[in-house]
């Protein structure tokens, strides 16, 4: 029975081909890279700007205390694009 998507083999290769000698920005693309069998050969490290590295989008001290991590994206949409996820 088809419901009229392509087949996830050839979804990969489309992403593959598409992400190829890009620049490639996201939140927490790391797990997208490995569904996608993505490696350093198809984008390197140079190439990629994930939101969750830069100090800028993590979170801040709560009552002094240091809070861990990066900022989730609802947070971050809320912050710069006014938006409510």
């Amino acid at each position: 029975m088809s419901n009229g998507a392509i087949p996830f083999k050839e979804a990969k290769a489309i992403a593959h081909k598409l992400l190829k000698g890009k620049i490639v920005c996201g939140h927490s693309i790391k797990h997208d890279f490995d569904v996608l069998e993505l490696n350093e050969t198809d984008v390197p490290k140079e190439q990629i700007r994930d939101l969750i590295r830069f100090r800028k989008y993590q979170n801040a001290s709560i009552n002094g205390i240091a809070a861990h991590g990066a900022k989730s994206l609802k947070k971050l949409s809320g912050e710069f694009l006014g938006t409510k996820i």
